[in-house]
């Protein structure tokens, strides 16, 4: 599946409503983390509790580093193994420990029908319910992180076409926009060294 190929990616990545939300939650500037796309098919278990930013050292900050939002292509019901949250877990800034990341309890599972846009931050706890139904539920993962973060998954190949075909906003996304990773950077003449400045502060 090649995800710089398919416009359908690029389309879901660069969904006004979704980058709005991203902008307001992980801040001005921010990147594509990644796109993952999950298939789970009847009889798949449950899968237990953990934060998607399990790469950034607790205790989390209390602003957001990572946004996801989840494309359900198909409807999301319990039984067909939809996604849990366990509110409140954001306010412990950290990752579930082994004896809590199967302890379900409190849990609640997000429904909706397909073509929703699910919504959450990369410090709250969530998993999936076992999937009962037949056939499969597919939903698309569009991470979104601050721009200091470390993307991933590399576009790296496919960076120029992408940039040429959609603009400035995927330039921004895949870190055309700042001077983070950068070779040669004009220090003096090139803006974005200001502007780089002023978004990891907004």
């Amino acid at each position: 599946m090649r995800r710089d190929k398919d416009p359908v990616y690029a389309e879901a990545a660069l969904n006004r409503k979704v980058l709005a939300i991203a902008e307001f939650s992980v801040g001005r500037g921010f990147l594509l983390y990644g796109l993952t796309t999950s298939v789970r098919g009847e009889g798949a278990p449950a899968m237990h509790l953990h934060a998607d930013q399990s790469l950034v050292p607790a205790p989390f900050p209390d602003h957001n580093m990572m946004l996801v939002a989840c494309w359900a292509c198909d409807d999301c019901t319990r039984e067909g193994g939809t996604t849990l949250v366990i509110p409140g877990t954001k306010a412990l800034r950290r990752l579930p420990r082994e004896d809590e990341a199967g302890d379900l309890s409190g849990a609640i599972p997000i429904e909706c029908p397909a073509g929703s846009i699910i919504v959450w931050d990369g410090s709250i706890w969530h998993g999936n319910w076992p999937r009962t139904l037949p056939g499969e539920r597919v939903v698309l993962h569009a991470v979104y992180t601050r721009l200091l973060m470390r993307p991933g998954e590399s576009y790296a190949h496919a960076a120029d076409e992408l940039v040429d075909t959609y603009g400035t906003r995927m330039s921004q996304l895949l870190g055309r926009e700042d001077y983070l990773d950068e070779k040669d950077f004009d220090w003096v003449n090139d803006p974005r060294n200001v502007q780089t400045k002023i978004n990891v502060r907004l």
